[in-house]
């Protein structure tokens, strides 16, 4: 027996009709702003599912429209700084590129030119693509499970590679050196210097 939720988000506010899919998966599915749209959904969704005819015709929705459904449902499931992360990064990253694509048309061709868009953007550490790039992935699973695109597009996707810095440290002998030629305040005896 699914549900009719209300969440109001950025955009405005909407309705969905809340639902197990045949594979065992909760479905957020946005009807509107109307809750009688909603009720109508939730219906037609359930005997859908009753008869088995679920999901027989995938919905290719806009993918911003698909990303605002998705966070509605995250919202609940993660802290807060991690849900203000993810839209902070959508917004500035994904959704520029992204929103006015539908989920059919994202392939990982697609998301390989995206990624190498963000990686070549001034300021842009490979951390913050690789970041991106999981919230993205995320999102595009959630679509496949959800029934609402047939394949997982993350496939292959090549990231840039993390410039690692290596640190140099003293040895141990050099340190025992260094503490010898240091001065006060800067130098701190240990217990087995005291001793000697």
């Amino acid at each position: 027996m699914g549900s009719v939720q209300y969440k109001k988000l950025k955009g405005g506010k909407y309705y969905y009709a809340v639902y197990i899919t045949p594979n065992g998966k909760q479905r957020w599915e946005r009807a509107g702003n109307a809750r009688k749209s909603a009720e109508a959904l939730l219906r037609r969704r359930e005997l859908e599912i009753a008869e088995g005819t679920y999901g027989q015709e995938v919905q290719d929705v806009l993918f911003s429209q698909f990303y605002e459904d998705w966070l509605c449902a995250k919202t609940s499931a993660l802290k807060e700084t991690t849900i203000k992360s993810m839209e902070s990064s959508f917004e500035r990253h994904i959704l520029p590129y992204f929103s006015d694509k539908r989920l059919s048309e994202i392939t990982p061709l697609l998301i390989q030119d995206w990624v190498n868009q963000v990686n070549s953007k001034k300021n842009i550490s490979p951390a913050t693509v690789g970041k991106c790039y999981r919230y993205l992935r995320s999102c595009l699973r959630q679509a496949y499970a959800w029934d609402s695109i047939r394949d997982n597009p993350c496939k292959s996707v090549v990231l840039p590679r993390s410039n690692h810095v290596e640190f140099e440290f003293l040895e141990p002998e050099e340190m025992r050196m260094l503490l010898r030629e240091a001065e006060e305040p800067y130098r701190t005896q240990s217990k087995q210097e005291k001793q000697k």
